[in-house]
């Protein structure tokens, strides 16, 4: 979501240019809050189930996936539905790179600072809630 602010300038005319901007950056808040509440949501049932260690390698798994999943949308133009619909032509766009990593830089690229950028904005949102817990008063216990 946060690369299609780069087609802001190709839009439609009628509406002004600030309610076009207004609208994406509501979108992109509301989708990047909601991605991080999964990964929060999964984060607590690895945790649960098998531990802080396992909780945090299936983060940092998720975030590399979705920065792939990014550079899959963005640079090879697949969307979910092709994953179904042309399974072969996914799969083989998929694992080109893996086949030789150094020599596709860009999938590696997008992957990675994607994927960072994603584990980042995980990392904040863990460190507010953290902060929010020792700052906050506890709750009365219930009776």
């Amino acid at each position: 979501m946060i690369s299609d602010l780069a087609h802001l300038h190709a839009r439609a005319p009628g509406a002004p240019f600030w309610f076009d901007a207004v609208l994406f950056g509501a979108f992109l808040a509301t989708g990047v809050a909601a991605g991080l509440a999964s990964l929060l949501l999964v984060h607590g049932m690895v945790v649960r189930r098998l531990g802080r260690v396992a909780g945090w390698t299936a983060i940092a798994l998720a975030s590399l996936l979705a920065g792939f999943g990014i550079y899959l949308g963005r640079f090879e133009r697949l969307n979910s539905w092709d994953a179904l619909t042309r399974p072969l032509q996914v799969l083989a766009v998929a694992f080109d790179p893996a086949r030789s990593p150094l020599a596709h830089v860009r999938p590696l690229a997008v992957t990675v600072l994607y994927g960072g950028f994603i584990l980042l904005g995980y990392l904040a949102v863990v460190a507010m809630l953290h902060a929010g817990r020792q700052l906050l008063p506890a709750p009365p216990p219930r009776e």
